[in-house]
């Protein structure tokens, strides 16, 4: 999720949702370094993960909660 998404309040539940399911989640500093990270050349204000089975970069992307504090 972008920390500068404006009104902030648009993605301010979902922090709580996602703790209530156990879903890791992280905040980055802006909705364009957030676009640019998911190859997008606009700015974005919330993106989402998932693991294909057998992919080569599930263990990559399991490690991301660990390498970011909640």
């Amino acid at each position: 999720m972008a920390a500068d998404a404006e009104p902030l309040e648009m993605i301010l539940h979902l922090p709580l949702l996602y703790e209530d399911k156990n879903v890791p989640y992280m905040f980055v500093r802006s909705k364009r370094a957030l676009g640019w990270a998911c190859g997008l050349s606009r700015t974005i204000i919330t993106s989402s993960v998932t693991i294909k089975e057998g992919s080569q970069l599930k263990q990559q992307i399991q490690s991301l909660p660990s390498l970011v504090a909640l």
